[in-house]
């Protein structure tokens, strides 16, 4: 199934409009982010802490991302996207294990906060990997990681830059998106 970078997104309000156009504004800039930023890393594998902010403009209305990668111990790493303009705001963050070499990648909390006017929406989920379920306390609900390797919905940015800055052309990556296990394929086409 080939979902693109976010998947779909149903728009349903103003709300639900402003959380696709930030996030695809978010993995569009993160995918710039990959050409920019590869080369910052090139001596060795392992991702590097950075911070860097966008600016643009939705609809007349200037929007500002600030993303942020942490190095937090031995092969562990938080990743955060904060996205804010004059009426919404979204915050995304996830800890998480990246094995050497970038074979796996295991979340252990996603965090996931919108605010459009009065409307704020909320997920919170927690990855526990040795009893192999994802919990997402904001709908109560578990789901079965069936891998060993599954990303959320931001942290599988930072392995799909490592894949890309490996060289590799054609990628396939598990993820968890709001309580459901799907493979998203990416396909380097220009260099």
């Amino acid at each position: 199934r080939n979902n693109g970078i976010n998947g779909r997104h149903e728009s349903r309000s103003l709300q639900s409009k402003f959380q696709a156009r930030t996030s695809k504004l978010g993995a569009s800039l993160a995918l710039i982010g990959l050409a920019t930023l590869s080369s910052v890393a090139l001596a060795n594998n392992a991702p590097k802490s950075y911070t860097a902010q966008y600016q643009g403009v939705y609809k007349g209305m200037n929007i500002i991302l600030k993303r942020t990668l942490k190095k937090t111990g031995s092969n562990t790493y938080s990743v955060s996207n904060v996205a804010k303009n004059s009426v919404a705001s979204l915050s995304e963050s996830s800890q998480f294990y990246l094995s050497p070499g970038n074979k796996t990648i295991q979340p252990s909390h996603y965090k996931y906060v919108t605010k459009y006017g009065p409307i704020k929406r909320k997920e919170n989920v927690s990855f526990d990997w040795k009893k192999k379920i994802a919990y997402n306390s904001s709908k109560k609900k578990s789901t079965e990681l069936t891998s060993s390797s599954v990303a959320d919905r931001i942290s599988y940015q930072v392995l799909l830059r490592q894949h890309v800055k490996a060289g590799k052309k054609n990628i396939a990556l598990k993820l968890y998106n709001r309580g459901k296990l799907e493979t998203y394929r990416f396909k380097v086409l220009k260099e």
